[in-house]
C-alpha cells in the first residue's frame, strides 16, 4: 500500500505499450474524458458546484473505498459513512477541502491487439462524422461490445454506459457502473476474457489524495497534497486525521510538510521522522531507514502508521521486488539494494520481527504483518496462538530452502547485460557497451565475484565493458563466442547452458553468436545473444527448443529480426526489450505483443528481472514495480 508503482501513479504510464507522443496524448485525453464522464460532480471545483457538493463528496467516498475490502460491491451505508466523515473533516480543516481522490465508479479495459478491428464491428461503433480521420482518439457510446463474455459481466455488474475508444492501432472500452463497484476486485473477472489485455481504474487504481484505514468505530484518513507530475508526482505534504464515527468529530493526529528546495529539477528533503505511508524509505535524499536496524526498530514505533510502514517495507525487502518503485535517483536504487541484501542475510531475524507484529494492538499493523508473512510463505496461517506456533515452525523450516533465482536485465542503454544470480552465485551474460557504470551497478547489487561470464557476440553493444568487468571481479569461468563449447554450469538447482554458435566459419557475423538457456524446475529462459530471426529459426530447430517463459527481444527490439516460425515455437510468456530508442521499443512491443504476454523494456522500466522460486513459479519485477 505504501509502494505506489509508476504505472499506478501516472495513468499514461499504464499505457506504456502505446508508445510515442501522439498515443500518449491520446491516452491522457481518454483517461481524462472517462473520469470526467464518470465523476461528473466529483471533478467539478467545489466553489463552482456548491449545489452538487453532496454528489461530489459521494463520488470521493466511492473512490476512497476502492480496494478497502474484498467484496465486489461497495455498500451504500459505507459510502454514506465515509461521505459524512469527509464533510466533517472539510468543515473542521478547510485546508484539506481541495485534496480529493478520483471517482471510483468506472473501469477501463485495454483490448488485446487481436480484437482491435473486430470490436468496432461487433459493437457497431462508428467514427463520428465531425471527427477527422487523423484525429486521435475518437470514441463512440455503444449498447454492447459484441464480446459475449464481456457483455455478460456488464449485465452482472450493472454497467450503465459503455464507450469504445480508438487510439490508433489500439482499442479500449470505458465502463461506468450504476452501483458503486469495487474495481480492484471485479477487474480480475474482466481480465480472464481473452480479448481483454488488462483492466484498470481510469486513474490507475490509486487513491490520489486521500487514503482510508477502517478502525471500526474510528476511521483514519491520510490526506496528501500532490505536487505536479513533472516533479516526479511526489507529494509534498501529509495530514493524518482520525474521525470518530460515534461523536462525529475529526482530530488532526499529525501533519507533515515536505520542503521543496527548488521547483525543477525536483530536489525534495524531509524531516527524518516523516514517513509517508506509501513512500519507500530510500525515495528521497534524507532517509529514515539508513540501515536495517533502524527499520526493525520502526516496527516498535509509537504511531501505528510508522509501525505499519516498517512492517510492509520489511516484507517487501524479503520479496521479489528489485527496486523502490519510485522515481528516484541512483542513490535511491543503491540504498534499496543494500537494504535488500542486508534483509536477505538476516532473513530469520526479519521474519521473527514480522511474527512479533501479528499481535500488534492496532489491527492495520497486525494485518500488514499477516499479509506480509502470507505473501512470502504462500501459507494461510492466522494470528492466534496455534498459528504463531505454525509460523515459528515455518521460519525454522525455510532456513535450508534454496534462495530464489534472479535473471536481471540491467539497463545499459542500447546493449545487453544480464545478471543471473542465485544466493552467493552470480553469472553475467554480456557486459553492454563501453560504460563504467556496469561495474558500479554490479557492486551496488552486492556482486563480489562471478562464477561465469559469457560474451555471446563480439559486438560493441555486448562486449564494450568486458575489460572493465574482468578487471573488477574475480571470474571463475570466462567464455566468449569464439571459444564457446556446449557446457552446463549449475547454481544449486539452476542450470545455465551455453549453446555454441551455429557456425564459426559463417560469412554472417551474427551466425557466430552463442546463446544461453537457463532453467529451474519447469521454468526456462532463453538469452538469444546477437542472433537474428532466420538464424534463430535454424538454432531452434537444431536444439529442438520449445516453449520458454522468458525471452529477450532479438537485436534490441528490431522488428526485422522477428520471424513467425521461431516466435510461434518458443511462444514466450515474457519478452524483455533491451533498447534505448523509443520508436524501436514501441515497434517491438507491437510486434511481440499478444494477449496475456508480458512485455517489458529497460528503456521504460529500468532494470527488469524475472524472480523464480524453487517450484518454477515466477514474477516479473522492475524498478517501477511488478510488470503486468
Amino acid at each position: 500500500m505504501y509502494v505506489v508503482g509508476v504505472q499506478d501513479r501516472c495513468p499514461a504510464c499504464a499505457f506504456r505499450g502505446f508508445g510515442g507522443n501522439v498515443r500518449r496524448t491520446a491516452t491522457y485525453a481518454l483517461i481524462a474524458t472517462i473520469a470526467t464522464a464518470a465523476g461528473i460532480a466529483a471533478q467539478v471545483p467545489r466553489a463552482a458546484a456548491a449545489a452538487d457538493s453532496d454528489a461530489a463528496t459521494r463520488g470521493e467516498a466511492i473512490g476512497i473505498l476502492q480496494g478497502v475490502d474484498t467484496l465486489p460491491w461497495i455498500s451504500e451505508a459505507r459510502v454514506a459513512l465515509v461521505a459524512r466523515a469527509l464533510r466533517v473533516i472539510h468543515s473542521q480543516f478547510t485546508q484539506l477541502a481541495d485534496i480529493q481522490t478520483e471517482y471510483g465508479g468506472a473501469m477501463l479495459l485495454h483490448i488485446a491487439d487481436s480484437a482491435y478491428k473486430s470490436i468496432f464491428v461487433s459493437s457497431g461503433a462508428q467514427r463520428p462524422d465531425h471527427v477527422d480521420f487523423n484525429d486521435l482518439p475518437w470514441h463512440a457510446e455503444v449498447r454492447h461490445t459484441g464480446i459475449q463474455a464481456l457483455d455478460r459481466l456488464d449485465v452482472k455488474y450493472g454497467v450503465k454506459r459503455a464507450t469504445v475508444w480508438d487510439l490508433g492501432n489500439r482499442a479500449a472500452v470505458g465502463l461506468e457502473f450504476a452501483r458503486p463497484v469495487n474495481v480492484p476486485v471485479i477487474r480480475a473477472e474482466y481480465e480472464r476474457i481473452p480479448q481483454v489485455s488488462y483492466a484498470m481504474s481510469p486513474w490507475g487504481g490509486s487513491a490520489i489524495g486521500v487514503t482510508l484505514f477502517d478502525k471500526g468505530s474510528k476511521l483514519d484518513f491520510v490526506f496528501s497534497a500532490p505536487s505536479p507530475c513533472f516533479a516526479s508526482c511526489r507529494k509534498p505534504g501529509y495530514s493524518y486525521i482520525t474521525y470518530d464515527t460515534l461523536s462525529r468529530t475529526a482530530t488532526m493526529e499529525l501533519q507533515v510538510e515536505h520542503q521543496v528546495a527548488r521547483p525543477f529539477p525536483p530536489s525534495v528533503a524531509r524531516r527524518p521522522d516523516s514517513i509517508p505511508l506509501w513512500d519507500f524509505p530510500s525515495d528521497l535524499t534524507i532517509t529514515p531507514y539508513p540501515k536495517l536496524d533502524s527499520l526493525l526498530a520502526g516496527t516498535h514505533a509509537d504511531r501505528w502508521w510508522y509501525r505499519s510502514h516498517a512492517v510492509e517495507v520489511l516484507a517487501e525487502l524479503l520479496g521479489p521486488a528489485i527496486g523502490p518503485w519510485q522515481v528516484g535517483g541512483r542513490q535511491s536504487l543503491d540504498q534499496f539494494s543494500a537494504l535488500k541484501l542486508e534483509a536477505a542475510a538476516r532473513r530469520q531475524e526479519v521474519l521473527d520481527a514480522l511474527i512479533d507484529r501479528l499481535n500488534d494492538p492496532d489491527p492495520v499493523v497486525a494485518r500488514a504483518a499477516l499479509n506480509g508473512l502470507r505473501t512470502r510463505s504462500r501459507r494461510h496461517y492466522g494470528n492466534d496462538a496455534a498459528s504463531l506456533t505454525q509460523w515459528h515452525r515455518w521460519v525454522r523450516a525455510v532456513r535450508d530452502e534454496p534462495p530464489p533465482l534472479e535473471i536481471r536485465f540491467i539497463n545499459v542503454g542500447k546493449g545487453d547485460a544480464v545478471l543471473v544470480r542465485q544466493g552467493a552465485h552470480a553469472a553475467l551474460v554480456d557486459a553492454g557497451p563501453v560504460n563504467d557504470s556496469i561495474v558500479d551497478r554490479l557492486r551496488a547489487l552486492g556482486v563480489q565475484s562471478l562464477q561465469l561470464f559469457v560474451t555471446t557476440l563480439d559486438q560493441p553493444d555486448r562486449i564494450g565493458s568486458t575489460a572493465a568487468v574482468r578487471s573488477a571481479f574475480p571470474i571463475s569461468t570466462f567464455v566468449d563466442n569464439e571459444h564457446a563449447r556446449r557446457r552446463t554450469i549449475t547454481f544449486g538447482d539452476t542450470r545455465i547452458e551455453i549453446i555454441p554458435p551455429l557456425s564459426r566459419d559463417s560469412a554472417s557475423h551474427i551466425n557466430r553468436s552463442a546463446v544461453v538457456r537457463i532453467t529451474r524446475g519447469p521454468f526456462s529462459a532463453l538469452l538469444t545473444g546477437g542472433v537474428a530471426g532466420a538464424e534463430l529459426d535454424s538454432l531452434v530447430t537444431r536444439e529442438r527448443l520449445g516453449h520458454v517463459n522468458l525471452l529477450n527481444a532479438l537485436q534490441h527490439g528490431d522488428t526485422a529480426a522477428v520471424t513467425t516460425p521461431w516466435l510461434a515455437r518458443l511462444a514466450p510468456d515474457v519478452v524483455v526489450v533491451s533498447g534505448a530508442d523509443m520508436s524501436v521499443v514501441s515497434g517491438a512491443f507491437r510486434r511481440y505483443e499478444m494477449p496475456k504476454r508480458i512485455m517489458a523494456s529497460t528503456l521504460w522500466n529500468g532494470d527488469v528481472a524475472a524472480v523464480v522460486n524453487g517450484d518454477g513459479t515466477y514474477s516479473v519485477q522492475s524498478y517501477t514495480g511488478p510488470v503486468r
